[in-house]
């Protein structure tokens, strides 16, 4: 099967014969073993022609499911921001119903490309609301989003709602969503933001990065408030000494009757440099 002559054959009868009428020519013509090769070259034909449909179901006609449901995942990200969620998911449903050698590869390339995608719808819809150059935010990952939104947005109702929105569409872990809201509101100095993370119980990533984010920016009162809301009392007491509270520190240290622990607190409590 030289490709040359494929090609130009491709050329001359793809503008003129119907889908159907192919895939009984491909049936009956093409051997089993020249296939695969027939496919790629008429995939770059198809797709000059527009004609991304007529490639989907081709590849289901020839048997290639997983291949078709591949190029489907791809094409999602011509579609709307307003379908996209909505066609992924249906795309994602019928690839976990596959079967095969290759659905773990199939579904792991899915994976890639439905995150891709609805990062780069997100990226385009914050370019637009905060009316930032086109492409600005191209390259932008779903933490470096979230961290866009967290410092540019203002208003804390609307910012909380990009946030939420940002973290169910995108499935961010809940732990970095936590670190990237947390580091971006302390560079700003937006406590009461920080204090709202904490509303619905203790964050994934526990209070002690909130103490250590308050003691960079300086705000002896938030960090201590945190630290008092550290569970582990060993983890407790050292913040609190880490905050000047060497006493309310020493007290817990020694409730805990641990020496190594009452060490450490007044080593932490001596060399205090943070204030």
């Amino acid at each position: 099967l030289d490709t040359e002559v494929l090609n130009e054959f491709l050329v001359k009868v793809l503008p003129k014969i119907e889908t159907g009428q192919l895939i009984a020519v491909m049936k009956e013509s093409i051997r089993p073993h020249l296939v695969n090769r027939f496919l790629r070259v008429l995939r770059v034909h198809l797709y000059s022609l527009h004609r991304e449909e007529d490639l989907r179901q081709i590849l289901k006609e020839m048997g290639r499911i997983q291949d078709s449901v591949v190029l489907e995942v791809h094409d999602v990200t011509r579609v709307s921001d307003a379908d996209r969620s909505k066609t992924l998911d249906h795309v994602w449903d019928r690839m976990h119903r596959m079967t095969g050698p290759r659905r773990a590869l199939v579904i792991f390339e899915g994976n890639a490309v439905r995150a891709a995608s609805l990062t780069a719808a997100w990226a385009s819809r914050l370019e637009r609301h905060l009316t930032l150059p086109v492409g600005t935010l191209s390259r932008a990952s779903a933490s470096e989003l979230i961290a866009v939104v967290a410092i540019q947005i203002h208003d804390p109702s609307e910012r909380d709602n990009f946030l939420n929105r940002l973290r169910r569409e995108l499935r961010v872990p809940d732990r970095r969503y936590f670190w990237m809201c947390l580091s971006s509101l302390a560079s700003r100095d937006d406590f009461a933001a920080m204090e709202r993370l904490c509303e619905k119980g203790l964050p994934a990533i526990g209070y002690g990065p909130f103490v250590d984010a308050c003691i960079r920016r300086r705000n002896l009162p938030e960090a201590v408030r945190y630290a008092r809301m550290v569970m582990d009392l060993n983890d407790r007491s050292r913040y609190l000494a880490r905050c000047g509270l060497a006493k309310e520190a020493t007290d817990i240290a020694l409730q805990l009757q641990d020496p190594v622990l009452l060490e450490e607190i007044t080593e932490l409590t001596n060399r205090r440099k943070d204030f």
